[in-house]
């Protein structure tokens, strides 16, 4: 019998997703720095997106780690870099060219730009004039372009530890002393402290953000070696309450203390430093508790894995195409927060079902393969290791 299937890595991935339409919404309410931003502000959303940012897309580069792990028992190197270029790749350039442009034309137009036609503004997008000067960028399709650049780096070496003995020694000995799974959050805490007086500024840029690049590589590393071992998954699940527990403990104790220590000399590396050891707290709590309570399939489950990928791509072109008209109307924020967030999710949903999931060209450029294969390592979490009532447990 084959290994069942980890539904709880399945739900995780789809609820962290679903995060990303209010979060962006959120974004035009707050009075940070975004590209379209309301006049009237929403100081009640602060706090929980702030508490959301610090954990959400680093949960997502974890559960891409062990999509690695386990996409790497099935395919050779050449062939998962082959299926990175596909599901990655081919979007990426897609959306950088068709779908994030719409954004910068509204923004730019809210800037009192003008231009004769959106084709006259499309031209520019050819140009490849890197965003702001220009109207060339990946915009909230960073964090593809950050994942594949991941697999570029660490693909030898992933694939090396997947098919040696060094990473299985290690898996075992952290199985044996499960406090060190839960300290592995000191790697990110360390990488912060190093980098971050260097790179403070987060870009999404690439090639100036190395913070940000080492914080995020070193949580997709740890998702692979972590993720994809049966007996450490176990010590999440076990353990995820606990690990819940000092993640907000630590949580409460660095925004209570914010106030007063803020001001004082290299607080604010200090102060993300810490915020990294309780986001891996946290994605440790989040891990375990998907695990213990949501492994069970659903109807649902199936379409929504499949659907979230194109949401990502359309989302944020379709928010701020609404937004540009209705920030504009004279009615009140938690009105304009409730109906983008609406129009968003619904346009979305018409979009992907009467066009992208059924034909094969849009599928290939949203990253979707061909309906008679819609499994994937990566974004269905499938066939995963675990013992079954046919399988000994000693077979992992």
């Amino acid at each position: 019998m084959a290994p069942s299937r980890l539904y709880g890595l399945d739900w995780l991935r789809v609820l962290a997703f679903a995060l990303l339409i209010p979060y962006h919404t959120g974004m035009l309410f707050v009075g940070w720095d975004f590209h379209l931003m309301n006049e009237q502000t929403l100081t009640a959303l602060q706090r929980p997106m702030i508490f959301s940012h610090h954990w959400r897309l680093a949960l997502l580069f974890a559960v891409s780690g062990a999509g690695t792990w386990f996409a790497l028992r099935r395919k050779s190197r050449r062939a998962y870099l082959a299926d990175r270029c596909k599901r990655l790749l081919v979007p990426l350039v897609f959306a950088m060219l068709v779908i994030v442009p719409p954004q910068i034309y509204v923004e730019h137009l809210a800037n009192g730009q003008t231009y004769a036609s959106y084709w006259a503004f499309q031209k520019t997008v050819f140009a490849m004039e890197p965003y702001p000067k220009g109207s060339f960028s990946w915009h909230h399709l960073w964090f593809v372009a950050y994942l594949f650049t991941f697999t570029l780096v660490l693909l030898p070496l992933l694939a090396w530890l997947r098919q040696g003995r060094v990473l299985p020694r290690c898996q075992a000995w952290l199985a044996d002393h499960p406090v060190l799974v839960f300290c592995l959050g000191l790697g990110n805490l360390l990488l912060n402290l190093a980098l971050k007086p260097y790179w403070p500024e987060v870009t999404h840029a690439l090639l100036d953000d190395w913070a940000t690049f080492a914080r995020y590589i070193y949580l997709f590393f740890a998702g692979f070696c972590v993720i994809g071992d049966a007996r450490l998954r176990n010590v999440l699940q076990q353990h995820a309450w606990r690990a819940l527990a000092a993640a907000l403990t630590l949580y409460g104790l660095v925004w209570l203390t914010w106030p007063t220590i803020y001001s004082w000399p290299g607080a604010l590396t200090t102060g993300y430093a810490i915020i990294d050891l309780f986001t891996w707290l946290i994605i440790c709590a989040l891990f375990g508790l998907s695990l213990r309570y949501l492994d069970r399939p659903h109807p649902w489950l199936t379409y929504a894995n499949e659907a979230v990928y194109p949401y990502y791509i359309l989302h944020q072109t379709l928010l701020l195409v609404a937004a540009y008209w209705v920030i504009q109307q004279p009615w009140h924020a938690w009105f304009k927060f409730g109906l983008l967030n609406l129009t968003t999710l619904i346009g979305c949903a018409l979009l992907y079902d009467g066009l992208i999931r059924r034909f094969w060209l849009t599928r290939f450029l949203f990253g979707m393969k061909p309906q008679s294969k819609r499994r994937d390592p990566e974004q269905n979490i499938a066939a995963l290791d675990r013992p079954t009532a046919m399988t000994p447990p000693n077979a992992l």
